[in-house]
């Protein structure tokens, strides 16, 4: 990226860079992007995609424009779904072709919301002294934790949300 945007274009010619998951830039990709951020060449544009903007450096948000998009939408379109992978016992699924699952954009928040509910199931369990609940809450709160270390490419969420009510099925 830093190597095209040393080369000069035509007049009217545009160039766009999508970064996905900029959340996830080490501090040395950040800062290398510092110089092209708050002077970019003509014609160039660099637009950064993040679930968490909070996890961005200072200094790339200081030299960005913040559009921030809230996901209520999302929340309803995916109700079923969050219902399925809240439920005490997960059924048998299979996966056809037109099931709306969250997509690799959304899956880090979906994810999110998914821990967030099942650490509360388990704090609510162990306020009840319901251990055997408690342990299968915190073995469902690990499996999501884990997705989110291993977060799929374009293309791959189908595969990812099979991979999840598979692990969800052997605890």
């Amino acid at each position: 990226m830093l190597e095209t945007l040393s080369l000069k274009l035509d007049p009217h010619e545009h160039v766009f860079f999508i970064i996905q998951k900029g959340d996830l830039l080490t501090p040395l990709c950040a800062n290398k992007l510092l110089k092209p951020l708050e002077e970019p060449p003509e014609g160039y544009h660099i637009i950064i995609f993040a679930q968490h903007a909070d996890r961005i450096l200072d200094t790339i948000q200081s030299r960005c424009i913040t559009y921030t998009w809230h996901e209520k939408e999302t929340d309803s379109t995916y109700k079923n779904f969050f219902s399925l992978l809240t439920a005490s016992e997960i059924p048998e699924l299979t996966f056809p072709a037109g099931r709306i699952v969250p997509q690799e954009q959304e899956i880090a928040s979906f994810l999110d919301t998914l821990i967030a509910h099942w650490i509360t199931q388990s704090h609510k369990a162990l306020q009840s002294n319901n251990i055997s609940a408690y342990h299968q809450a915190q073995k469902r709160v690990s499996v999501f934790v884990n997705a989110t270390h291993h977060l799929p490419m374009p293309g791959g969420a189908l595969l990812f949300w099979k991979n999840i009510i598979f692990a969800l099925h052997e605890i």
